[in-house]
């Protein structure tokens, strides 16, 4: 069992495939290999897929929008300090957080579509067109085109606020107090102080609740700052670690913040075996 995403890139998943290959030759037998994409499993999907390929609950399936809105504090906690989308069957998605964190740069992680919407992806593709029980014989219907386009929208230079001036760092910029992206106001006054001192205060901070424990909020939320003030010049190293009090329109982000992802059937989505009586798409 592997966690999701299996690789960042075609090059490794190919490595990785022809590794389980050769280790299934010597071992003689073909042993599971799985990822653990684990959103088709959760009860609102499995009754989604039931309600649709079981039950005919809207009938024939003639294209499906999918949307993954990324909530505004996570994605630039993740993707714009950390290192609407909609899928359209027309497929696409709106993303509108990434610019701080680990996965913020395709070179250092991969594009947003994999690190983030991978589930997705592997949802749709288990609901329209694979087969509809394990002991069904026919192979997955699998589309003939995908396509897909995308940029930064949101989190760059060009969307600053006038007000914020030449400040880099939400600690020192004239207009923290109002900003809805101020680190400030989301790690020490959202979380630190309203006593969550888990994710994702401790992703900036990881030993903020020994620090609570032993020398109080005082020292803890000291300490949060410090951090939080940190930024980075010229001589920086930038993209070796996360600067999470990095102006969100400041950063060193380049994955996409929206994006639209087209599938496409040369025929239709779901295979549509002829019934007397009813013609058209069989779940």
């Amino acid at each position: 069992m592997c966690e999701k995403p299996l690789a960042t890139r075609l090059s490794d998943l190919l490595c990785i495939y022809g590794t389980l290959l050769k280790s299934w030759e010597m071992l003689q037998t073909e042993a599971i290999f799985a990822v653990g994409l684990v959103l088709r499993h959760s009860r609102p999907q499995v009754m989604l897929r039931k309600l649709v390929r079981e039950d005919r609950a809207v009938d024939d399936v003639i294209s499906v929008e999918h949307t993954e809105a990324v909530g505004w504090k996570h994605f630039e906690h993740c993707y714009v300090r950390y290192v609407p989308h909609k899928l359209d069957y027309k497929l696409s998605r709106q993303l509108l957080i990434i610019s701080r964190g680990l996965w913020r740069r395709e070179s250092t992680s991969a594009p947003s579509l994999l690190t983030k919407s991978c589930h997705d992806i592997d949802f749709l593709f288990w609901l329209l067109c694979s087969p509809a029980s394990t002991s069904n014989p026919e192979p997955p219907h699998l589309p003939s085109k995908v396509t897909s386009s995308g940029r930064l929208h949101s989190f760059r230079q060009a969307n600053k606020p006038s007000g914020a001036g030449s400040a880099t760092n939400c600690l020192s910029c004239p207009v923290e107090t109002t900003c809805q992206y101020s680190a400030k106001s989301l790690y020490l006054h959202q979380h630190l102080r309203a006593g969550n001192r888990d994710r994702p205060v401790n992703a900036i901070v990881p030993d903020i609740e020994d620090v609570f424990r032993n020398q109080g909020l005082p020292s803890a939320a000291k300490r949060l700052l410090e951090v939080l003030g940190e930024d980075y010049d010229d001589t920086s190293q930038v993209s070796r670690r996360n600067w999470y009090g990095r102006c969100v329109w400041e950063s060193d982000n380049d994955v996409c913040d929206d994006q639209m992802v087209t599938i496409e059937w040369e025929d239709e989505l779901l295979p549509f075996p002829q019934k007397t009586g009813n013609l058209g798409t069989e779940p």
